[in-house]
């Protein structure tokens, strides 16, 4: 199997338990529920990671030819590749930044949730970790839009 056809099968795999945790969640009390959550979304953040690592260490290898296949390089070819690189790098900066943006999000939402179905006393100052994770995300988008304005 190429690694390609691996990572794909690991990717399936993982979605698929994924969605099983989440289906079981539902049916459990609101503490279980939210472990089971967390643990779901730690999963799904390992899967971007992962085929994110996947296409960017491609695309560093097909920047690079391999030594044996290198010519030597004038200073405009050389000046194009490091472009090349900033701008990979760039654009993985601004992606990255993206999806903390709505991971974030995404957790500030289901606090909300979570907020409704706790009941009181609450172990968790819902208000303020939304805001905080709210707070976060507007973070994450302004360092976002940063990355992503071309000079």
């Amino acid at each position: 199997m190429s690694p390609v056809e691996e990572l794909l099968d690991w990717v399936v795999t993982t979605i698929f338990d994924i969605g099983v945790t989440l289906e079981a969640a539902t049916d459990l009390p609101p503490d279980a529920a939210g472990m089971r959550i967390t643990e779901a979304l730690r999963r799904l953040d390992d899967v971007v990671q992962q085929v994110r690592h996947h296409m960017f260490a491609k695309r560093v290898q097909e920047a690079q030819p391999s030594f044996a296949r290198r010519s030597p390089l004038d200073s405009h070819q050389r000046l194009a590749q490091a472009k090349d690189r900033v701008d990979v790098l760039q654009e993985r900066v601004a992606q990255t930044a993206r999806a903390m943006q709505s991971a974030a999000a995404d957790t500030a939402a289901l606090l909300r949730q979570q907020e409704g179905l706790a009941s009181p006393p609450a172990r968790i100052d819902y208000p303020a970790e939304i805001k905080r994770w709210q707070a976060f995300a507007d973070q994450a988008e302004q360092i976002a839009k940063h990355w992503e304005q071309r000079p």
